[in-house]
């Protein structure tokens, strides 16, 4: 799972922005095709070029987790994370969504209220084993979740 510590927003030629991160190991990504779709070694793209030489350029907003009933961590336009409730005691459920929360940009000190004490990698290193731990299909007559269900990592070719 990639891990990004920093994320900044930079102008697109088309009018929008793509997002720019850089991991903990000081190796960069960028949203945008040219980046997206390179060949690696990955060459910088204009946009972390950009960023590189203007590091005090405005960083991305954290995205905000909104607690709701869903079976995962789930995107809401551009700047929520639904976010669903985890039960006392489980776990391996708080690093799964410790881990989404992370890959979607939420704010470290979110990310950090998730992991019970243990360190991201070692989280990301445990759901990469055991899978992630989401609850099941909902039912409208019970009004709940049906228990749980563990999802294992598709890995394509090339570790992506």
């Amino acid at each position: 799972m990639e891990t990004w510590i920093r994320k900044w927003k930079v102008d697109a030629s088309n009018g929008g922005t793509w997002t720019v991160g850089v991991k903990a190991d000081g190796s960069y990504g960028c949203s945008c095709p040219a980046w997206k779709f390179a060949k690696s070694p990955k060459p910088d793209c204009r946009h972390i070029e950009f960023v590189k030489t203007n590091p005090s350029c405005s960083e991305a907003k954290p995205r905000r987790i909104v607690l709701a009933n869903v079976s995962e961590v789930t995107p809401n336009g551009d700047e929520d994370l639904l976010t669903p409730l985890i039960p006392f005691g489980d776990l391996h459920f708080s690093l799964t969504v410790a881990c989404d929360l992370a890959r979607q940009g939420a704010a470290r000190e979110d990310v950090k209220r998730y992991l019970n004490g243990n360190r991201l990698s070692d989280a990301q290193e445990y759901i990469s084993t055991h899978g992630r731990k989401v609850y099941g299909p909902w039912s409208p007559k019970r009004r709940r979740h049906e228990g749980f269900e563990i999802v294992r990592s598709t890995k394509r070719a090339g570790g992506r």
